[in-house]
């Protein structure tokens, strides 16, 4: 039976990465497991057969033109909740984090 796998973002991190030079950020994501926590600045999801299905990107030197510096990336098509969805239609132009699923 296959466990779950958190990608947490520590915002405190992301925070204190703002005032310090690139070569002394540390990094922002924590991938937990039931086994151990391991950090990084960027995570890869891959499936059973080691296919890149998505990414957790962390880039401050190379914002979004929108400002996000972390962000999620994935070929395949992303559901989403028709609540947020609808919400952040209605908000002028503002961004708003939606919740996305992956496919097994």
């Amino acid at each position: 039976m296959a466990r779950t796998t958190f990608i947490h973002v520590n915002q405190h991190k992301l925070r204190a990465n703002r005032k310090v030079p690139p070569g002394q950020r540390e990094p922002v994501l924590t991938v937990k497991d039931y086994q151990s926590n391991r950090y990084a600045f960027d995570a890869v999801v891959v499936n059973a057969a080691g296919e890149e299905m998505a990414r957790v990107v962390y880039r401050p030197e190379k914002p979004k033109s929108c400002g996000a510096v972390l962000w999620m990336e994935t070929m395949l098509e992303v559901l989403v909740d028709p609540e947020v969805e609808v919400c952040a239609g209605e908000l002028a132009g503002e961004v708003r984090p939606v919740v996305a699923m992956l496919p097994d």
